[in-house]
């Protein structure tokens, strides 16, 4: 048996060397958690499917409202409505986005984008809310040059995150695709 005794007495004195030495380094410093940055979205609904736009980009939101259709104008292109003395290019989200459009409904909006220092109006089905991606949520490659990229809002529907940029992108002469 006093191998055995031996062994351990051996095993505990390593032991305490390892713990002793491993009590002498010092710790290293370690970096300071960063919140993990949450996108804020302003969530839609068009066409029966959800999307998102940026928070930031977001303007206002208006009850429908008297809109003057401009001959010759992309399909989308509903027309112009006015906005405390600006004219105000309102577009059909739907169409643009190459889907159906809903039908006309009480819950129906206008949600004024910012593009630099132009202002767009987006009709959509409704607006569902405020929703907040973190990083893990939401997938940052787009299926169309109108989307970022892929989400989940709240109750776990796929959302849409669209590019304000592209849907905002259109010039005299371009050709009038949806898609």
């Amino acid at each position: 048996m006093p191998d055995r005794t031996e062994a351990l007495a051996a095993w505990r004195a390593r032991l305490r060397q390892v713990l002793d030495a491993e009590a002498l380094v010092e710790p290293e410093e370690e970096a300071p958690e960063t919140p993990a940055v949450r996108t804020e979205l302003l969530e839609v609904e068009v066409s029966g499917e959800r999307y998102g736009l940026p928070v930031e980009c977001v303007a206002e939101i208006l009850r429908p409202r008297p809109i003057t259709p401009v001959p010759r104008t992309p399909p989308w292109v509903l027309g112009i409505a006015g906005l405390r003395g600006v004219v105000l290019p309102v577009v059909d989200l739907a169409l643009r986005l190459g889907l159906e459009p809903g039908p006309e409904s009480r819950h129906q909006r206008i949600v004024v984008v910012r593009d630099g220092e132009e202002l767009l109006g987006f009709r959509v089905d409704r607006v569902v809310g405020v929703v907040r991606l973190g990083p893990s949520e939401a997938a940052e490659e787009g299926t169309n040059r109108f989307l970022r990229g892929m989400g989940r809002d709240r109750e776990g529907r796929t959302l849409g995150l669209l590019d304000p940029e592209a849907l905002c992108e259109f010039r005299v002469g371009q050709e009038w695709n949806a898609a």
